[in-house]
């Protein structure tokens, strides 16, 4: 495995460490809202791990499927936070399907939160890409083969693009975890950890 993989892979290892010991920091309230969130920053921790591990693994194939996972989930989680109405959140607890469909989920993202068509971008530059590899799409079933061989290949350049998305993914969750829960020191630390990692 390519040096600069196994650096990605080592740094996305301490963020999650750093992370942790800062979410444990603090007791949270228990109301649905909150359980919710808690459960989304913890789901968006461990699936950064599995992506990480699984290409440690060579085990690409499952590692890209999952990508769209820990997206969809830090979308979820700006929309459950601030556009879903109490009634919402409750049948989220019921296990209802309440959500809206993407397109409509990252407009009201970003309409509600005032970041112009941030979200609305990532989405549009990842979704087709990280559906395609979820749902086996030509993009998977193209990385089955080596020569003549049924082999995983999948070239350094997307796998550096896969950890440094889903590292990133893990930076955004948590500084907009701790802004919901107004920790205004681990909001800077989230930030400075975010200018480091986007400047290397």
């Amino acid at each position: 495995m390519e040096s600069e993989i196994i650096s990605i892979i080592e740094k996305g290892a301490r963020l999650k460490c750093k992370i942790g010991e800062i979410v444990t920091r603090y007791d949270y309230p228990n109301d649905n809202k909150s359980l919710i969130l808690l459960a989304y920053q913890s789901i968006v921790i461990e699936h950064q791990t599995a992506i990480h591990l699984l290409i440690q693994n060579n085990l690409c194939g499952s590692a890209f499927a999952l990508v769209r996972a820990i997206y969809e989930t830090l979308y979820r989680a700006h929309w459950v936070n601030a556009c879903a109405t109490e009634e919402q959140i409750n049948k989220v607890i019921e296990g209802q399907d309440i959500f809206p469909k993407m397109n409509k989920m990252v407009k009201d993202i970003d309409s509600i939160y005032g970041t112009g068509n941030f979200w609305q971008m990532i989405k549009s530059n990842s979704w087709p890409t990280m559906n395609d590899y979820t749902h086996t799409g030509i993009r998977q079933i193209g990385r089955r083969f080596k020569e003549d061989e049924v082999l995983p290949n999948y070239d350094s350049g997307e796998l550096i693009e896969v950890l440094n998305g889903t590292n990133m993914a893990l930076l955004l969750m948590s500084f907009f975890f701790f802004n919901v829960f107004k920790k205004t020191k681990e909001i800077k630390e989230i930030e400075q950890m975010i200018m480091e990692y986007s400047n290397v």
